[in-house]
C-alpha cells in the first residue's frame, strides 16, 4: 500500500553499525522508502536544515512540504518561490507559507511541549506534525488548538523531557539514547536556572563505541555530578563496559573522578540522587525504564514511599 503521507524528521549517526549500516548515507537510503512509498498525489515532509535532504528530494515523486527552524534557509526559500508550502519558525512563532500565503499559527511560548518555546526540539517535532497534518488536509484553526494541548507529559508524551516538582528540588525522564538526543537535552536544561544539575547517564549498548563516548563529552562540564548507570538489557555489552566507556569519556574531558559515581541498576541510581539532593536541585536521568521511574517519583511525591535501601555502587 502506498501512504499519503511520509514524514522524514531527521538522518543522524544513532543505529550506525547495526544490519550493515555503517554511514548516514546507507541510513538515508533505508529511510529513504518511507517517502518513495507516498502516493504520486501524497506528501513528503521534509526537515530543510538536515543535510541529507537534498539525497531524499531526488528520489521523490509525490508532492514536497519543508519544514524549517531557519527562516532564511535556501532550500526553504527556493520552494517557497516555486510556490512549494512550508512549515517554518520565524523569530519566535511558526507559520505555515503555501506560495505568497502565509498564515501565522502560535508563539513557540504558546506549545506547552516546547515548555515555554525553550525545548528546541520539541519546536521542530511541532513543525513536522504541523506540516504532515497539513499535508492531510487538516486546517490551521485547528492546527493551533492541536498545537495548544499537546504536553510533555506522561500522558500525552512519557518518557520524554517530563519534569516533575519533587518539593524544592526538580526531576526530568528524558529516552536520551544517541549524542544527538543528549544535546537537546543539555540544550534545555542549561535554561531551567537549577542551582546544580546531577546527571544520571547511560547508553544502549548497541552504540557504537565513539558515539558513547562523544555522549559522555557531550556531558562533561554541564554537571556537578555525574551517575553513571546501565541498562538492564546490555545488547552484546558486557556488565560495565557501558559505564566505562562514558566514565573514561568524562574523565579525558578534565572532570574529578570524585564527581563521578557507577550505580549498575538506574532505580537505585534515581533514588541516590533524590536522595542526596539539596534544594534547587535538577535531576536529570536519561533513562532506559520510564514506568519504574515514574511509578517512584510519584510514590516519593505522596508520601507513600519507604527508606530505600542503600544503592548498590558498583565503584566510586
Amino acid at each position: 500500500d502506498m501512504a499519503d503521507v511520509g514524514v522524514i524528521v531527521n538522518i543522524s549517526e544513532d543505529h550506525l553499525g547495526l544490519d550493515g549500516i555503517e554511514t548516514l548515507e546507507e541510513m538515508a537510503d533505508v529511510k529513504s522508502l518511507v517517502v518513495e512509498a507516498v502516493k504520486p498525489g501524497g506528501y513528503a515532509v521534509l526537515n530543510a536544515d538536515d543535510k541529507m535532504t537534498p539525497f531524499f528530494l531526488e528520489r521523490i515523486r509525490c508532492n514536497i512540504i519543508l519544514f524549517s527552524m531557519n527562516k532564511d534557509n535556501p532550500l526553504v526559500l527556493a520552494h517557497i518561490r516555486n510556490g512549494g508550502i512550508a512549515v517554518l519558525r520565524r523569530g519566535r512563532s511558526l507559520y505555515l507559507q503555501n506560495g505568497n500565503k502565509t498564515i501565522r499559527l502560535l508563539k513557540t511560548a504558546e506549545i506547552p511541549a516546547a515548555i515555554g518555546g525553550i525545548l528546541e526540539c520539541n519546536i521542530e517535532n511541532a513543525l513536522a506534525a504541523t506540516a504532515a497534518m497539513y499535508a492531510l488536509g487538516v486546517p490551521p484553526n485547528i492546527l493551533r488548538r492541536a498545537l495548544h494541548t499537546f504536553n510533555a507529559d506522561e500522558v500525552q508524551n512519557p518518557g520524554r523531557f517530563n519534569l516533575y516538582d519533587m518539593g524544592g528540588f526538580r526531576v526530568l525522564l528524558d529516552y536520551g539514547h544517541n549524542p544527538a538526543g543528549y544535546r537537546a537535552a543539555v540544550q534545555f536544561i542549561r535554561q531551567l536556572g537549577a542551582a546544580r544539575r546531577i546527571g544520571i547517564l547511560g547508553m544502549p549498548g548497541d552504540r557504537l563505541d565513539r558515539q558513547i563516548r562523544e555522549t559522555g563529552a557531550i556531558c562533561a562540564g554541564e554537571f556537578s555530578r555525574y551517575i553513571i548507570k546501565e541498562d538492564r538489557i546490555k545488547r552484546g555489552r558486557q556488565p560495565g563496559e557501558v559505564a566505562a566507556l562514558l566514565r573514561d569519556a568524562l574523565m579525558e574531558r578534565g572532570i574529578d573522578l570524585n564527581d563521578v559515581i557507577l550505580i549498575e541498576n538506574e532505580l537505585e541510581a534515581l533514588k541516590y540522587a533524590v536522595r542526596h539532593a539539596v534544594p534547587g536541585d535538577l535531576i536529570v536521568m536519561f533513562h532506559e525504564d520510564f514506568k519504574p521511574a515514574a511509578e517512584w517519583i510519584h510514590n516519593y511525591q505522596n508520601k507513600t514511599w519507604t527508606a530505600c535501601e542503600k544503592p548498590c555502587i558498583i565503584s566510586e
